[in-house]
């Protein structure tokens, strides 16, 4: 029993020590290896969520656009995709001019009712079912001039499409 106490405070004053200099650097480098593994997989993350971030604003923006044509039917409202510039950017717009159908970007005669301009890492473009003149206007019943497909692109080439179906004028994302 006598042996037993001893063995006893030997442990007591071993645990009563603290961390030894080498298990506190074996703690150091497994939490460092642990977070280099970790810092793709942040990346990639993080660029999934730019990319689906940009789909639901692109489909809020045709969705504004359908809802301003559907408030007054005199008054078509669309969308515009600008691929060309450096900047992706997205413009809704209200015309009641002659050529509702088509837009520019510096067309004076046309209301711009908000612009987005998607992160510098997010590609836009037209899909394989074409959307006419970059532009998605909607009527005032709701459905659409020129339905089609446009495609957002993030960095590590994941891809959302936005479907807009001319007849119906529903905007979904794949």
């Amino acid at each position: 029993m006598r042996s037993m106490g001893l063995v006893q405070r030997c442990f007591m004053k071993n645990r009563n020590a603290g961390w030894t200099i080498i298990e506190t650097m074996l703690i150091v480098v497994i939490v460092g290896i642990l977070t280099a593994a970790g810092i793709p997989k942040y990346s990639q993350m993080i660029e999934g969520m730019k990319l689906r971030s940009a789909a639901v604003n692109i489909q809020r923006s045709l969705i504004a656009a359908r809802t301003r044509a559907i408030a007054d039917p005199n008054i078509h409202c669309g969308v515009f995709f600008d691929t060309t510039s450096t900047k992706s950017r997205v413009f809704i717009y209200s015309d009641s001019s002659g050529t509702p159908y088509t837009v520019s970007v510096g067309d004076t005669t046309v209301k711009y009712l908000g612009t987005y301009t998607v992160p510098k890492t997010i590609k836009i473009s037209i899909g394989a079912n074409p959307i006419t003149n970059k532009c998605v206007v909607f009527r005032g019943d709701g459905s659409a001039k020129y339905g089609g497909d446009v495609v957002v692109t993030n960095a590590y080439n994941k891809t959302k499409t936005i479907d807009i179906l001319a007849a119906t004028g529903r905007i979904k994302i794949q």
